[in-house]
């Protein structure tokens, strides 16, 4: 009973541990003994039988879940529940992995393998249907952006690489009583620390034209009015809030994620009404280009088989008739009309993973907008930068801005400056929204442009590329910003080459399984 209770302290103080390094608490130089100990019951149960190691892990990991993202508890009980589950599960097959290599091999290169397994684990972790990467490990850096100015170069696999080899180098000088590892920890926080300071002075950047922005947070009430209220009272109302700050200078006016609540017709966007309205007021101001959020769908007619993956009938197979719904974005500039539609999907809500193998699990599909069909929502399939006046911009999507390889893939094709339209209102006044805003730091950071942020009920920002917020709104606020930022053409070395870490990762995974393959006579010679 002891040993029980003294594992159930440990799983406690993984989850205390990455409750106060992440946002909003913060106090990030904690995160490099967090996974002390993750190891210390690694160690220990590491010649055990599976299933007691796998129940200790999963519980240490499972704290660290709680404590970290309860808040999606408050936009759905059942998705929280299910990413609390399968999230900790995942998070244990790095370790499992590495246990099953060093049982094979040696402690070190069980290490090595922990190290390239988890970089692996966070590198799938962005690219399948069931995507949560809101925990991997470089994003707690959010926080302490002085520090990561490097993050151009290595993007958040940087941060998650030198989180893991620190807390190993500390375990190890623990476990070993060899002052060498501490030494070597504090060198290559050092090296680092200096990097970052000279990276965050340095005056490479050179912008190419400046651009005033107005981002407006009308907070609507995700639950009570956002998709209550007659849409055109709400257009008209957003429409009056611009008008507090938009005036002739203005280039650029964003709107949130959703802003246009009625569906507009992709195929014909330039005659919904809402989109005319928009084109009217516009008149006032013809410089002015307008980003905006919307639901949207298309139809299709006279089409018996299911046209795509994300297609709906509603139960009339025979109709002929078939609809595809988008998370999507319109841009109105000039005379022109540009759309993106969200390409980073939220699990649960918005896509259903498998859903293209393992079509009934569209029946099983959580809603969190009554006005949106249940089910996997269409997406875009390009990275083209949307053209806003002169200059181009990347279009992200609430859930988008968390993925650094994706808002890099618009940069490489000649964005900008980053804008960002998110409706955080589902989570309340929790972590969820912080942790969200704190995220979107880091992207400016990585491809070191402007980030323009509209967020329905906040909290919209203006943030530079340094990964400074340079002007915010309140959370719950109905309020325009409007700031002046500046646009430039510089790809940095992370834009250029993504997430190179993760693939290096998962070559050295595969390295090390056909290494533990090679029969055990030859294997020890290698080694």
């Amino acid at each position: 009973m002891k040993a029980v209770l003294n594992n159930l302290g440990i799983c406690i103080l993984t989850g205390v541990f990455f409750l106060l390094a992440w946002n909003p608490i913060g106090i990030v130089p904690l995160i490099f003994i967090a996974l002390l100990p993750l190891l210390f019951l690694h160690y220990k149960y590491i010649n055990s039988k599976n299933r007691v190691y796998l129940l200790w892990m999963f519980a240490a990991f499972l704290c660290l879940n709680i404590t970290t993202t309860w808040w999606v508890w408050n936009s759905s009980s059942w998705g929280a529940l299910a990413m609390l589950l399968l999230n900790s599960l995942f998070m244990t097959l790095p370790f499992l992995l590495s246990r099953w290599v060093q049982k094979r091999t040696r402690t070190y290169i069980g290490q090595i393998g922990l190290v390239v397994f988890w970089l692996s684990f966070e590198y799938v972790h962005l690219r399948w249907d069931g995507s949560w990467p809101w925990l991997n490990l470089g994003n707690v850096f959010s926080d302490f952006i002085p520090f990561v100015q490097w993050y151009e170069y290595t993007g958040i696999f940087g941060g998650s690489l030198l989180v893991l080899l620190v807390n190993l180098f500390i375990w190890n000088g623990i476990y070993t009583k060899k002052k060498g590892f501490f030494h070597a920890t504090f060198a290559m926080l050092s090296i680092l620390f200096l990097w970052s300071y000279y990276l965050g002075n340095s005056d490479k950047i050179k912008p190419t034209d400046a651009i005033n922005v107005v981002c407006i947070q009308p907070n609507y009430d995700a639950y009570t009015e956002k998709f209550t209220l007659p849409p055109s009272q709400m257009l008209g109302e957003m429409i009056e809030l611009s008008q507090t700050e938009v005036d002739e200078n203005t280039d650029v006016l964003i709107w949130p994620e959703t802003s246009l609540v009625d569906n507009v017709d992709v195929n014909q966007p330039q005659l919904d009404y809402q989109i005319q309205r928009l084109k009217l007021w516009k008149r006032k101001y013809p410089n002015l280009s307008i980003f905006t959020g919307s639901n949207a769908q298309k139809l299709y007619r006279n089409t018996y088989e299911k046209p795509e993956t994300a297609a709906r009938n509603f139960g009339r197979p025979n109709s002929g008739l078939w609809w595809v719904f988008y998370n999507s974005s319109f841009l109105l500039t000039g005379d022109s009309l540009y759309s993106y539609h969200k390409s980073k999907l939220v699990p649960g809500t918005e896509i259903l993973p498998f859903m293209g193998t393992l079509p009934f699990l569209e029946k099983l599909a959580v809603s969190l907008d009554e006005n949106s069909a249940s089910g996997t929502l269409g997406t875009s399939s390009h990275y083209n930068p949307l053209l806003a006046g002169e200059h181009k911009m990347v279009p992200a999507i609430c859930y988008e801005s968390i993925y650094g390889e994706h808002v890099a893939n618009f940069v490489n094709n000649g964005a900008e400056y980053i804008s960002v339209i998110t409706n955080d209102a589902w989570w309340g006044n929790t972590p969820g929204y912080k942790q969200h805003l704190s995220y979107s730091k880091l992207r400016a950071i990585e491809t070191r442009k402007w980030l323009a942020r509209s967020a329905n009920t906040g909290i919209s920002a203006f943030i530079n590329p340094h990964g400074e917020i340079v002007k915010k709104s309140a959370w719950q606020e109905k309020i325009a910003i409007k700031h002046k930022i500046y646009t430039n053409t510089f790809k940095t070395f992370y834009t250029r080459h993504g997430d190179y870490i993760g693939r290096a990762a998962i070559l050295g995974s595969i390295l090390l399984f056909l290494l533990c393959l090679v029969p055990k006579s030859r294997r020890s010679k290698l080694l």
